[in-house]
């Protein structure tokens, strides 16, 4: 039995001690595992801590740069808003300079001129000085000479005085007619600048192509036609080049006349607007855009003629001045000079107390001859002084048409106050341009060499003056004489004309058959 208590007991104990084993080993293990997920809760801590601090640094960053954009932009506007204060400083210091430049300028003028007057009225004193002078030693002289009678002296002394007295009257009329000559110059600029400043007005320099918009790109085609038969029919009607190139939706008209050019365009907008595209339609249009062109140029002359008041006018002379609409001189318009230098030569009149009705006529007038069939270069003076003499215009103002051009010298104040008018409206600024007119010119040599054979109904210079167009009669000529004329055209401007390339002659020669059916 006690061995066997001893038993249990040592049992008891092992049992007792294993417990306490086991259990201190699960607390190890415990504090173990404690420690491991205190050390992963610690470290998920910093790892979190240093994403939040990068996340902070990331935001300060970007705060940072936005603000510094801001402050560059606030410095940059800064900047230009002193550049603008600096430029408006440096502007009012070059405008204090100018004027102060100007007022020094002003102040040497009046220096000087009072330093002349100073000597004027110096020289003026030593000049009665010395007759004074002069004076006393002849009426010493007299009284030496006893001999001499009272009334002999006194004329050798008044004849002296007379001497003297023309001499300083010949100084002082020098200096009036000097100051005079000054005052009108200076009047003469204050009218002239006056005149021009009231008709002051733009000038549209004169092209040789004018552009046509369409409405799709499809209308080329159409405008073309079936293997080119419309673009032909129309460039041959109208004695213009069609230009169709890659630029969208646009044709370009090309002629040196502004007529044609200006008919083209109106046939060619009315085609497009119609749809209908064909030769018919085409020479039908282009006889409508003529004939409304030239009611429209009769309208312009009949406004400008009502404007500047000056009477009624023959019907002829209307004609040829709504004409004058397509004629130009040296690139500039003709009726639209013609309107200005009436405009200025009347300026002119009013302001020298002239009446400005005779002024504005002979100013309107000048270059009517132009507008004639036979006008070359400069004989357009003497056609046009005809023309007007047929009317029965007034002398005066025929007489100043003659001279505006100084071939004969001009005798009134009218005919000076018309070749002024016509100087200043030719000098203006991009008035003419003599390139333009020597290309005109050209071109109209090889069309007038053209129509001086006979059976020619028409003639057309284009493709720049590369190609001469001549339609010919068909019941004058047969085709061989076709063939054989466009030789003789050919020479006769290779003799004649100065040419800068080959010049291509076609000759056409069409024959058209008409009938009408009646019910």
């Amino acid at each position: 039995m006690g061995w066997l208590f001893l038993w249990i007991g040592l049992a008891f104990s092992a049992g007792i001690g294993a417990g306490v084993g086991v259990k201190i080993l699960w607390d190890r293990l415990a504090a173990h595992r404690a420690r491991r997920l205190a050390g992963a809760i610690v470290e998920e801590a910093y790892r979190q801590a240093e994403a939040i601090r990068k996340e902070a640094q990331l935001l300060i960053k970007d705060e940072l740069l936005e603000r510094r954009q801001e402050l560059e932009a606030e410095l940059q506007a800064r900047r230009e808003q002193l550049e603008r204060l600096e430029d408006r400083i440096r502007s009012r210091e070059e405008q204090v300079l100018n004027r102060q430049s100007h007022q020094d300028r002003r102040e040497e003028e009046l220096d000087q001129r009072q330093a002349q007057l100073e000597h004027e009225a110096q020289r003026q004193r030593q000049q009665q000085e010395e007759i004074a002078q002069q004076r006393q030693e002849y009426i010493r002289r007299l009284a030496e000479v006893a001999q001499m009678s009272v009334e002999a002296a006194r004329r050798q002394l008044l004849a002296q005085v007379a001497v003297e007295a023309r001499h300083d009257a010949a100084q002082v009329a020098r200096k009036v007619e000097q100051e005079m000559r000054r005052s009108l110059q200076e009047r003469a600029r204050m009218i002239l600048a006056t005149a021009i400043e009231r008709c002051a007005g733009e000038f549209i320099a004169e092209k040789t192509g004018v552009a046509v918009t369409l409405p799709s790109e499809e209308m080329k085609g159409r405008i073309i036609g079936r293997e080119g038969r419309n673009i032909r029919a129309f460039e041959l009607y109208a004695g213009v080049d069609l230009i169709i190139d890659e630029t969208p939706e646009t044709i370009v008209i090309s002629s040196y006349d502004p007529r044609r050019r200006d008919i083209a365009r109106r046939a060619l907008e009315a085609l497009i607007a119609d749809g209908r595209i064909h030769p018919a339609r085409i020479e039908q249009a282009l006889r409508e855009a003529e004939a409304e062109v030239d009611r429209q140029a009769l309208q312009r002359a009949q406004e400008i003629v009502e404007a500047l008041h000056i009477g009624e006018l023959p019907e002829e002379i209307l004609q040829m001045l709504a004409r004058l609409r397509y004629r130009t001189s040296h690139g500039q318009n003709v009726l639209e000079h013609s309107r200005e230098v009436a405009l200025i030569a009347g300026s002119l009149a009013a302001e020298l107390g002239m009446p400005p009705y005779p002024a504005k006529r002979a100013g309107l007038l000048h270059d009517i001859g132009k507008a004639t069939e036979q006008y070359q270069d400069g004989d357009h003076v003497a056609v046009g002084v005809n023309l007007l003499r047929k009317y029965g215009e007034d002398p005066e103002v025929l007489h100043a048409i003659e001279a505006h051009h100084e071939a004969v010298e001009p005798r009134s104040a009218l005919a000076v106050l018309l070749i002024v008018a016509d100087r200043v409206s030719a000098a203006r600024p991009g008035a003419r341009r003599d390139s333009l007119e020597q290309y005109v010119r050209r071109l109209r040599e090889l069309e007038a060499i053209a129509k001086s054979f006979p059976g020619v109904e028409e003639a057309y210079a284009i493709h720049a003056g590369r190609e001469l167009r001549v339609i010919v009669q068909a019941d004058a000529l047969d085709d061989d004489d076709a063939y054989l004329l466009s030789k003789e055209i050919a020479r006769r401007i290779q003799a004649e004309v100065r040419l800068s390339g080959p010049v291509q002659v076609t000759v056409i020669r069409e024959v058209r058959a008409t009938a009408h059916a009646r019910p």
